[in-house]
């Protein structure tokens, strides 16, 4: 393990980085305003970042953590404020945080688990803002042109009361979840594991069973589905005649007395006011937990 001092951040790197390496990280890959301090880039074994990656600190006691043979290229996370968390979870068969911009407002977490994968066609944004949090479980894939965003851009009040009707609120995604393209989800959404987002779909304020195909504008269920992770695109008609059923069940997910309580988890994460603190919580509930329903709905 090596630490970097950089004005008053740290770089920890758990690789190996030649010095020329270790400068290039500095002077192109990290952007720390000039008044930022106790920031903190963890760089885990086997990581791959790509020329392109900005990392950008506005604010202070920010965390950026990217685990063990992750793949990152072309992505812009910057940190707008202070005491927020990203995350970017290992790879045990291949990861990809490709075309993705990840943006976070003061003390709110960006989460991916395990084997996530986001396409690298278009730009993909994820907007944990407002002290809301994006928690995304493994194995999911993100297409192209997706927004997932926890606040709308301005407030807005009703015209009687005059009181606020918008709050944000956070966003769950559960394991082994396809996000299609064109895809916009909004604050207070949690999605079960399993499940299907079709195309263009705007998916807002509402809870999703487990295992469903979810489409429209605005989403709801219309049928109860298996998600395969196996593309199909470039598939011979031999190779399609294997893929006519499902033989197992280990894509079917049901909520048990295991099942994490997002609701709990999430009034945990917005009650740890500072980085190291959250970043903790997600050690505890998420890294390492690969029981299958613990995100089910």
């Amino acid at each position: 393990m090596k630490e970097i001092d950089v004005n008053g951040n740290k770089i920890i790197l758990y690789q190996e980085m030649k010095d020329e390496q270790i400068q290039k990280l500095v002077s192109c890959n990290i952007v720390i305003a000039d008044s930022a301090t106790g920031n903190k880039v963890i760089i885990s074994e086997g990581v791959k970042l790509g020329y392109k990656v900005k990392i950008i600190f506005q604010g202070d006691n920010n965390i950026f953590f990217i685990a063990k043979n992750a793949v990152c290229d072309e992505a812009r996370i910057e940190f707008h404020k202070s005491n927020a968390l990203c995350y970017l979870s290992r790879a045990d068969i291949h990861t990809n945080y490709k075309s993705c911009s990840i943006h976070l407002g003061d003390e709110s977490v960006f989460y991916i688990g395990r084997n996530g994968r986001i396409n690298n066609a278009t730009c993909n944004r994820f907007l944990a803002l407002e002290n809301q949090n994006i928690i995304i479980g493994d194995n999911t894939l993100f297409s192209n042109d997706i927004i997932v965003r926890t606040n709308d851009a301005h407030i807005i009040y009703d015209l009687d009361t005059k009181k606020r009707i918008n709050f944000s609120g956070s966003i769950y995604i559960g394991d082994h979840v396809w996000i299609s393209n064109g895809v916009n989800i909004y604050k207070n959404v949690k999605i079960g594991s399993g499940s299907i987002v079709g195309g263009k779909s705007l998916v807002i304020q509402n809870s999703y069973a487990s295992n469903s195909l979810i489409v429209g504008i605005p989403a709801r269920i219309i049928k109860k589905v298996i998600m395969d992770r196996q593309g199909t695109s470039y598939f011979s008609p031999e190779e399609s005649a294997k893929y006519v059923e499902c033989v197992h069940d280990d894509w079917i997910y049901a909520k048990d007395d295991k099942t994490l309580d997002m609701e709990l988890l999430d009034g945990e994460l917005k009650c740890a006011r500072k980085s190291e603190e959250k970043l903790d919580l997600i050690n505890l509930y998420l890294v390492g937990n690969t029981y299958k329903n613990k995100l089910a709905i």
